[in-house]
């Protein structure tokens, strides 16, 4: 995960600039000049929040990629488990 404190996002939307200010795996905070709000990290990168930085931006959309891909994979693995189920239901 990429160490994110201290650094500069912009919201997408009427919250502004801000700081993100905690950390977590699948969260981050972020301090705007009239707010603090807690996004889920990284996915809040896809609509609502931009790195200033924009080498940091590239790494985040790349975990973004990676979320993307586990969860596919973990749907195809259960789609496949399910299958495997109801051929032995038929079998019995």
């Amino acid at each position: 995960m990429i160490n994110l404190l201290q650094k500069r996002v912009r919201h997408t939307g009427n919250l502004g600039t801000g700081t993100i200010i905690a950390q977590e795996e699948k969260y981050i905070t972020v301090e705007f000049k009239n707010r603090t709000s807690k996004f889920s990290y990284p996915m809040a990168f896809e609509k609502f929040l931009v790195m200033e930085d924009s080498n940091l931006q590239e790494q985040v959309i790349n975990e973004i990629m990676l979320v993307k891909e586990a969860e596919a994979a973990k749907k195809a693995e259960d789609a496949a488990k399910r299958a495997e189920e109801e051929q032995k239901g038929w079998r019995n």
